[in-house]
């Protein structure tokens, strides 16, 4: 999917959302190969010979280099919903905001976006929405 057609589809997504009562902010429209590779050592090591071992909470599979995240095109937004007033970063420990992952998402799809990511150590990065 090209830049743009992300646009068109993440905007009809987000006037639905608007119109169902939603609150949300975005977040990581465009992320630099720097900024990717940061976020892809979150929870890995990098061993002796090049190979990376897991110490902890995955957040990206892309290291920006050999593998790109759709953030670096343009093409994938974070969306973070906020629940009194306050932006709910910690989404995987409230049913609420994991159901209306789930809702949305599945409306994205609808859409032409793809599905809920699934990173390497199995959980879901409920809040990136792709195109």
């Amino acid at each position: 999917m090209q830049r743009q057609d992300f646009t068109i589809i993440n905007s009809q997504l987000e006037t639905e959302m608007r119109e169902a009562g939603e609150i949300w902010v975005n977040d990581w429209w465009l992320r630099s190969a720097q900024a990717q590779n940061a976020l892809f050592m979150i929870g890995r090591k990098k061993n002796d010979d090049g190979t990376f071992s897991i110490v902890g909470d995955i957040v990206t599979n892309c290291d920006g280099y050999v593998k790109h995240s759709k953030h670096q095109s343009g093409c994938a937004v974070d969306k973070y919903f906020v629940k009194n007033g306050t932006i709910v970063f910690n989404w995987d420990k409230d049913d609420e905001i994991v159901a209306k992952y789930q809702r949305w998402h599945a409306r994205a799809t609808e859409l032409g976006m793809k599905p809920i990511v699934t990173l390497s150590d199995g959980s879901q990065d409920m809040p990136h929405f792709e195109g």
